[in-house]
């Protein structure tokens, strides 16, 4: 359904209008109008389909959630799809999915998910943005520098974690318990990676001049923004190949561990083993065996067994399977 609606001039100021009357208000040539969607449904793009011409295959794209994070250009409209990140009471990781299209004089906002405030932030951002003309343009370059700031303020925050689970691989903590950290940790580099790196390329094409993609004022804008998403991308990737450093060496160091474990249990099982096998002996209870006769045959059994023992046991504690 159509949440909000209003129109903005290029000096900033937004004007709210009624849902009732978001087509039917006359647009100025420095004035668009902005509509925000949430929970969207086929009927809510009929009448702006038919007001701005909006292609059916970006309609297409606002209805299906679960888009990947894109620059594309469908006619006369671009359309983005964004991923705004953030944490939630606990401190997970949430994301939403926010469909941008902007024309002449209109931009379309369909949220799906709460957002906790990206549009609010970035039509303030907008306003605030005086030396940038605030048309459709500069609706879409606040829109991409608030989910580009989340991106750093969120791995901010969790870098501090990811550089504590990297270095816990050598720590004294169970190898079993900093794997799960480590793979837990690798899991959000890699969902954050994965909202943040398909937009490198699109925010690229935007600012190339050859594909006139967007008005040079915003431009020089968009750069700025794609220049921290390029430095989150790279950060994230070195935390990735960290992580993944690590989890592999966490690997090994549970396989050594088992093999140390699997070595203590075969000694001890060879130190039962040998005096098992010397009482067995003896208890054959064969007629001839002399020793059985001799005053001295249950102290040297008995020496024998302990002594056979002891020295088994020194060297598996020489050779550091004990």
């Amino acid at each position: 359904m159509i949440s909000s609606c209003a129109t903005f001039r290029d000096t900033g100021d937004g004007e709210p209008l009624e849902v009732a009357d978001c087509f039917d208000a006359p647009l100025a040539a420095d004035t668009f109008a902005w509509v925000d969607v949430t929970e969207p449904v086929q009927g809510d793009f009929d009448r702006f389909a038919a007001e701005y011409g909006l292609h059916e295959l970006a309609i297409e794209d606002a209805l299906e959630a679960g888009q990947r994070p894109k620059v594309e250009r469908y006619g006369e409209a671009t359309v983005a799809v964004f991923r705004p990140a953030r944490l939630d009471a606990d401190g997970a990781v949430v994301y939403d999915e926010l469909f941008v299209a902007i024309g002449d004089q209109f931009v379309l906002t369909v949220s799906h998910g709460p957002l906790e405030g990206v549009l609010a932030r970035a039509q303030q951002r907008m306003r605030a943005t005086r030396r940038l003309p605030n048309g459709p343009g500069s609706a879409l370059h606040a829109i991409a520098d608030v989910v580009v700031d989340d991106y750093v303020r969120l791995l901010a925050a969790k870098e501090h974690a990811f550089e504590l689970a990297e270095t816990a691989v050598f720590s004294d903590r169970p190898p079993d318990r900093v794997g799960q950290d480590l793979f837990r940790h690798k899991r959000e580099v890699l969902q954050l990676w994965q909202a943040a790196a398909p937009l490198v390329g699109p925010l690229d094409a935007l600012i190339d001049e050859r594909k006139g993609l967007a008005e040079d004022d915003v431009r020089d804008y968009l750069r700025d923004v794609s220049d921290h998403l390029k430095s989150v991308v790279a950060e994230l990737e070195t935390h990735r190949d960290l992580l993944t450093d690590a989890f592999d060496v966490n690997v090994a160091q549970v396989g050594v561990k088992q093999n140390e474990d699997m070595r203590k249990m075969s000694a001890w099982g060879a130190l039962l083993l040998l005096p098992t096998l010397l009482v067995g002996l003896w208890g054959m209870n064969f007629t001839h065996m002399p020793e059985l006769d001799e005053t001295w045959g249950y102290p040297l059994a008995l020496g024998v067994i302990a002594g056979s023992t002891l020295s088994l046991g020194l060297w598996f504690r020489h050779v550091k399977w004990l």
